[in-house]
């Protein structure tokens, strides 16, 4: 990963002298050429996609209760609903 320019870290009020964690995003200030930023581009999407299969995975394995609990305002026994039918019949009494 390329470490952020200095000008950037300004912008973002990022004091390196007093922080360890962004002591490492230094930099010479030179510009990105274009092959650099594609790089960059390229790195962000594979970490996309990698959190987005990882996350494919684990919704595939709570698969059930997923629908259990997306589908649940389909039956007529669905808490929201008993609660709102109680609360409409204290109101309309």
């Amino acid at each position: 990963m390329r470490p952020l320019p200095k000008s950037l870290l300004r912008t973002l009020n990022l004091n390196p002298s007093n922080n360890c964690v962004t002591s490492w995003l230094l930099t010479d200030d030179k510009p990105m050429t274009f092959w650099d930023h594609l790089d960059a581009l390229r790195d962000v999407i594979l970490r996309v996609l990698a959190v987005a299969v990882a996350g494919f995975i684990v919704a595939f394995c709570f698969k059930e209760p997923l629908f259990r609990l997306i589908l649940a305002p389909g039956s007529s026994d669905f808490v929201l609903y008993r609660w709102i039918a109680s609360v409409a019949d204290v109101i309309w009494r």
